[in-house]
């Protein structure tokens, strides 16, 4: 890890970032960039079907919240907002896992596993949920001073400056960009960071012995949110037309990621004239299907179970109709593998 965002918020003073680096890395050289400001706040359903308003309407036996992990940035905000209110021993009733990135928790309130969670306005947006700003906060990119001298770091900093890239950030909803240039501190010492791999060449693999890391997509890096999100959506049968059939269901890991079957089902019960293709090593192979060896992208190739008519896997979903249809689903997969700060 070279580089790494953070946006923790020291309550007594009220900075961002600094006092947590200064604790922890004592004696330590590091420059931190301030790259943006974002708005946080509660991510509740399309319409407020339970009149969520404020934080204090977590504590109804109605509403499920799901919370952030510890030592997170959304987590130290809600204790925050708890101590202001008077709820600091507040008792939620909300789920047992606690996901571990924006995007994550927002999607536990898009398919009905959660009431409420505490997210930034872009991953409400991104499903389509509506939000309550609470809090404006500073997102800081963190690196140790020898990292800055590499010349990758140099290249990443300058692009930072870049109006192109600017232009391009500031469509996204509820970020709000420093002025016309990123602020460069340079500090002794400094410390505390949530990493959340921002460049992709350092995404860990976590590969076996000998195995090359997989070739990564330049518009398309890797990131840890990616990861969780995925694993979330491969096995969420609300994903399916009648929400029988996730994509687990045809790619079941115990069988190498295929169903056994030696002519798939989909989630109508429609025969596939073939079986379903194994999963593994699917990074390395060459085309990703049994009939189209012109379709070489996952990003595309993820669309085709998903909005696929003939033969039916997924199914296609009418909008509106309590589960993503294929426009919603197109938008959600695009932004789920595109570049963008997800913690």
């Amino acid at each position: 890890m070279h580089v790494a965002g953070s946006h923790l918020e020291d309550p007594a003073t009220g900075e961002f970032n600094l006092p947590f680096l200064r604790e922890e890395f004592p004696g330590e050289d590091f420059s931190v960039v301030t790259f943006a400001r974002w708005e946080e706040g509660l991510v509740i359903a399309a319409g407020n079907p339970k009149d969520i308003r404020k934080i204090d309407d977590l504590a109804r036996k109605n509403v499920k919240f799901v919370n952030r992990e510890p030592g997170s940035g959304s987590r130290g905000l809600l204790d925050k907002l708890l101590q202001k209110t008077g709820w600091a021993r507040m008792r939620f009733r909300g789920m047992s896992a606690s996901p571990m990135v924006n995007l994550a928790a927002a999607y536990c309130v898009m398919s009905h596993e959660a009431d409420v969670c505490l997210a930034t306005r872009s991953a409400a947006q991104t499903f389509g949920l509506d939000f309550i700003a609470l809090h404006s906060e500073r997102y800081d990119l963190v690196m140790r001073r020898q990292t800055a001298e590499f010349p990758a770091a140099k290249a990443f900093l300058d692009v930072l400056q870049r109006a192109t890239l600017r232009r391009k950030l500031e469509v996204l909803p509820g970020t709000i960009h420093p002025r016309r240039e990123c602020w460069l501190h340079k500090l002794f010492p400094i410390g505390f960071v949530i990493a959340t791999g921002l460049m992709a060449a350092d995404f860990d693999w976590k590969l076996p012995k000998g195995f090359p890391s997989p070739t990564v997509p330049a518009d398309n890096p890797m990131s840890a949110a990616k990861v969780e999100l995925g694993r979330r959506l491969f096995y969420d049968k609300r994903m399916s037309v009648n929400g029988k059939m996730s994509c687990a269901s045809c790619h079941r890991q115990e069988l190498a990621f295929t169903d056994g079957r030696a002519h798939a089902e989909g989630t109508t019960g429609e025969p596939h004239p073939r079986s379903s293709m194994s999963l593994v090593n699917v990074a390395y192979v060459p085309f990703l299907t049994w009939a189209n060896p012109t379709l070489t992208s996952l990003e595309e190739q993820a669309l085709v179970p998903m909005l696929g008519e003939a033969p039916i896997e997924l199914g296609p979903k009418r909008e509106g109709a309590g589960v993503p249809g294929p426009r919603a689903r197109r938008s959600c997969l695009s932004k789920t593998i595109s570049p963008s700060i997800s913690r």
